[in-house]
């Protein structure tokens, strides 16, 4: 397939440019012949317009559109005039999708495709802290956390430690794998960042309570602690209590699970697949065919259901958002040296550049 991308971010390039960009690369990694553009190739199989804001109409050859947001009635009247010549608007989410549907867009040329994340950020690690010195008597309950350590992987969690007697759990939890970042001796200096570190501060004790608890509470930290002493008496101060090793070993694994969740939410979000999205949708437009073809078109129709306005009431909000941008626009005009790099509409000035 022969595709040209139309990308008319051309004065100040940026997040649009990024999107063309890596389309482009991905497509050309599938196989396809891609070019980018600042205007249309009528030797193309395909013209796709990033975005609908300048797209010209035209009549000859077949044009997709990028759809971003549609916040005022102008942008929404442009789409569906853009729509008389092309093929399909390919909008951001289902959610705007079954917003366009929802205000009298047609539904067999209309479509999603999510953008994607680069896959090179470091995954976060949840850090796990202790501040508390371990006794031969095992009276701080230690063994709750070498139950728990039987769950948890390195690439989840990393650890902050301070206090005498941890040596040995450290040395094996190094030999598995985990980051530590170990205290044996007791430095307030120390002490205090380390807290600013944690997601989550642990005391495994039943004795009343942890003072290192209370300074983790002022740090902002969440904790995992007995509901004992004064921690009951911290208002909304304990995130997760337990009373023995098993709901302690719970505690882990739902955290473990959380982070998963947040991981897997966008796990398919690749822009190879952001690719092959828009190859589906424009072999469909080939083949002359409308978009209720593309099993994974939904129309939403629950998401329309609870919707907070009726449709006259949306159309007139749009109408209102585009005046109150409009009148927002003359106060940026007027008040241009009040923003350190000048209005978006005029670019940055030259000492920012």
């Amino acid at each position: 397939m022969k595709i040209n991308i139309v990308n008319y971010e051309v004065a100040n390039p940026w997040i649009l440019s990024k999107i063309a960009n890596k389309l482009k690369d991905n497509l050309q990694l599938l196989g396809h012949e891609v070019t980018l553009s600042k205007i249309i190739d009528l030797n193309a199989d395909i013209n796709h317009h990033i975005t609908f804001h300048s797209y010209t109409e035209s009549k000859q050859g077949i044009h997709t559109l990028m759809i971003t947001h549609v916040d005022n009635h102008i942008k929404l009247k442009k789409i569906k005039k853009d729509l008389s010549t092309a093929k399909v608007g390919i909008c951001m989410s289902k959610s705007t999708m079954a917003e366009l549907i929802r205000l009298g867009l047609s539904k067999e040329q209309l479509q999603y495709a999510h953008a994607a994340h680069d896959g090179l950020s470091k995954s976060r690690k949840i850090v796990l802290g202790f501040t508390t010195r371990l006794y031969p008597d095992g009276r701080k309950r230690e063994d709750y956390f070498i139950e728990a350590m039987k769950i948890m992987s390195p690439n989840d969690f990393r650890f902050e430690i301070m206090g005498y007697g941890w040596a040995p759990q450290v040395e094996n939890m190094r030999t598995n794998g985990f980051e530590v970042n170990y205290f044996e001796e007791f430095d307030y200096d120390n002490y205090m960042d380390l807290l600013s570190r944690l997601d989550y501060y642990l005391y495994l004790g039943d004795d009343e309570g942890s003072m290192g608890f209370i300074d983790a509470l002022a740090a902002g930290v969440k904790t995992i602690v007995q509901p004992q002493g004064f921690h009951l008496d911290a208002s909304n101060g304990i995130t997760h209590s337990f009373t023995n090793s098993e709901e302690f070993v719970k505690i882990i694994h739902e955290l473990i699970l959380g982070r998963k969740t947040i991981t897997e939410s966008v796990s398919q979000w690749t822009w190879e697949n952001y690719a092959k999205k828009h190859l589906l949708i424009w072999e469909t437009c080939l083949k002359g065919e409308n978009m209720g073809v593309i099993s994974d078109l939904e129309n939403h129709i629950d998401f329309v259901e609870r919707k907070k306005y009726g449709i006259k009431t949306t159309k007139l909000l749009l109408f209102s958002n585009y005046i109150k941008q409009r009148i927002q626009l003359v106060f940026n005009l007027r008040k241009r040296d009040s923003f350190p790099a000048g209005p978006r509409f005029f670019g940055p000035k030259n000492r920012n550049q």
